[in-house]
């Protein structure tokens, strides 16, 4: 995970900052917690899905989850 991690911060850093209307501290601020959170909680919030519907029932949401990110995506560009 930190690989595609790795990658995907500094441009969402770069795009926050762009869209924060002259704030960019606290676009900064709130991506750190919102990634932190994310990175944190997901892979835990996975495992116990997968201890409760079973592992291959339980990634099947990473794909779920890719297509709502995109939707959101799209949504915010409009």
């Amino acid at each position: 995970m930190g690989l595609g991690i790795a990658v995907q911060f500094p441009l969402s850093v770069a795009r926050a900052i762009t869209a924060s209307a002259g704030r960019p501290d606290q676009a900064t601020a709130r991506l750190s917690i919102g990634a932190g959170l994310a990175i944190g909680l997901a892979p835990l919030l996975l495992g116990f899905l997968a201890d409760q519907v079973g592992t291959r029932q339980a990634f099947l949401i990473v794909p779920v989850l890719l297509i709502l990110a995109g939707a959101a995506l799209l949504a915010g560009r409009r």
